[in-house]
């Protein structure tokens, strides 16, 4: 289930990725108004902007790719925090089937065999 949520990532990163592509396009046209975009604008970006000049399409450019920055770590340290946590129950869940088995050592005219048997 942790490691279905930290694949969500790699859409949020996307979307992000897509919304920083929109904005580039529409801060090119001098007199366009900016699209919403929700996760540009939750991380400090995505700035609307009506009738603007060079300078301010400019610097709303620069902030809508900090956000993406911002956006974008935020995602990566999210989904490799739930990757982590996966491994490490997987591996708590091994040690603990792990744990229960017991093993004996049998020589067999000078041959060693180990058996394992399995006890809960």
């Amino acid at each position: 289930m942790l490691a279905f949520l930290s694949g969500g990532g790699i859409t949020f990163c996307l979307v992000q990725f897509g919304e920083l592509s929109t904005a580039f396009v529409e801060r090119k046209h001098i007199n366009a108004t900016i699209s919403y975009l929700p996760l540009l604008i939750a991380f400090g970006g995505g700035r609307q902007l009506t009738n603007p000049n060079v300078n301010e399409s400019n610097d709303a450019l620069m902030e809508d790719g900090r956000a993406m920055g911002l956006g974008m770590t935020a995602s990566i340290l999210v989904s490799v925090t739930l990757c982590i946590l996966s491994v490490l129950l997987l591996n708590w869940s091994s040690l603990r089937q792990v744990g229960g088995l017991m093993f004996q050592r049998i020589s067999i005219g000078g041959v060693t065999v180990v058996l394992a048997t399995f006890e809960m």
